[in-house]
C-alpha cells in the first residue's frame, strides 16, 4: 500500500487479507496506526469494522487494507447512516 492511512480514514479489506472472518470488500475505519512491529518488519493498523462492535479493533497489515474511495471520483467514501 502506497498511501499512509490515518485515524478516521475509511478502509476496505483487500484480496491479500489473511485475517480470519473478513472478506475482500468488508469496510471499516482506522482507529489506530500506522504502527510498526518491534522488529520493524511490518506496518499495521487497528481497524474498527462496520459489522463489529465499535470497541473491537482488528489488526490488519498495511497491505491487507486500502483506502475506501469511489472509483469514479477518487473521493474517500463517507460513512452514511440510514
Amino acid at each position: 500500500m502506497s498511501v499512509t492511512l490515518k485515524f478516521g480514514d475509511r478502509v476496505r479489506v483487500t484480496i491479500r487479507s489473511r485475517v480470519k472472518g473478513y472478506e475482500p470488500g468488508d469496510r471499516g475505519y482506522v482507529a489506530e496506526g500506522p504502527k510498526t512491529l518491534p522488529d520493524g518488519t511490518q506496518t499495521y493498523y487497528l481497524v474498527v469494522m462496520d459489522r463489529d462492535d465499535w470497541s473491537r479493533r482488528v489488526p490488519f497489515n498495511a497491505d491487507e487494507i486500502e483506502a475506501d474511495v469511489r472509483p469514479d471520483s477518487g473521493v474517500q467514501v463517507e460513512e452514511t447512516q440510514p
